[in-house]
């Protein structure tokens, strides 16, 4: 028998710091000797199996105890080019290297045990609609990588995963929204004011003793660009530092950056060749961001092309 600690069940450490969350699993604390999994609460002495059967627990004063456990640790990379390959990795805990899903995969339900890739993930060309199925999934130790995928319109990954490589999200034509990528911003305390001025002062960002609103921040690049039908950044609304470059580029209908709240960009500021996206909305933005690199505006709505 394992006997796990509740925050490190399904949540792994955040790129932000130390996150701790009930939704994957865990105690409810404070000398609770109740155990939280999902949506349920079980007593101490109460045993269950998580719904895709991988893994039967046992509460135990507070803390979970894998009682069995099926998952599978794969400890190079994984290549899922159909269904039938995704179909077979039911119980997938862990992949070492990098995991690359397209083709015909389109339900990703199977990979739902699925708590860490040690690479990058890549979902490209796949026939997927929604990444449900990953909402377990707790840390990418390189990139994410969303590209060329022509039916997806719906992501789904837990809003406290931690991705310490760079994210792009490309060439998504039936993508409106990025709801289900609240990580984007979602270092709930992390970025305090004072972090980010200090690890910026003398970048040309923010100088130390300036202030800034709470928030999270992103360490890797991050490119939105080729999305057709985008519209919507709220799941970006919290995202307060991009610690390197920032684009967003060629995003046909996005029409407005109300919802961002970034205050710094680390690398380079790429705005460019969103049609729709009027020049107000995103001198606005210019005017209040604090670049450290290279800001590059052109081709968006009303102004001269790139």
């Amino acid at each position: 028998m394992t006997k796990i600690a509740a925050a490190t069940l399904l949540l792994a450490l955040g790129a932000c710091g130390p996150t701790v969350s009930d939704e994957g699993g865990g105690s409810s604390g404070g000398g609770n000797e109740q155990c939280v999994w999902g949506t349920s609460v079980y007593d101490d002495g109460e045993e269950f199996e998580t719904p895709d059967g991988c893994v039967k627990y046992r509460c135990d004063s507070g803390s979970l105890v894998a009682l069995v456990d099926s998952r599978i640790h794969v400890a190079g990379d994984l290549e899922l080019p159909t269904q039938a390959d995704v179909d077979a990795q039911a119980c997938l805990g862990s992949v070492g290297g990098q995991l690359r899903i397209s083709g015909s995969a389109a339900d990703l339900t199977p990979l739902s045990s699925l708590a860490n890739v040690g690479g990058t993930l890549v979902i490209d060309s796949a026939a997927v609609v929604t990444l449900d199925g990953l909402q377990t999934l707790a840390q990418i130790d390189g990139a994410l990588q969303l590209t060329a995928n022509p039916a997806l319109t719906t992501l789904a990954f837990h809003p406290a995963l931690s991705v310490f490589g760079d994210l792009i999200i490309e060439d998504n034509d039936a993508l409106a929204s990025l709801a289900g990528a609240e990580f984007l911003s979602g270092c709930n305390g992390c970025a305090i004011a004072e972090d980010v001025a200090d690890a910026s002062d003398g970048g040309g960002a923010l100088s130390a003793g300036d202030q800034a609103p709470m928030g999270g921040v992103f360490y890797g690049n991050i490119s939105i660009a080729d999305n057709d039908v985008l519209v919507d950044l709220t799941a970006m609304a919290n995202l307060v530092s991009a610690w390197a470059d920032l684009r967003l580029s060629n995003n046909a209908q996005l029409a407005s950056l109300s919802a961002l709240l970034l205050g710094n960009v680390g690398g380079d500021l790429e705005i460019a060749d969103n049609a729709a996206l009027p020049d107000a909305e995103v001198q606005g933005l210019v005017a209040r961001v604090a670049v450290a690199g290279t800001t590059t505006v052109c081709g968006n709505q009303g102004e001269p092309a790139c």
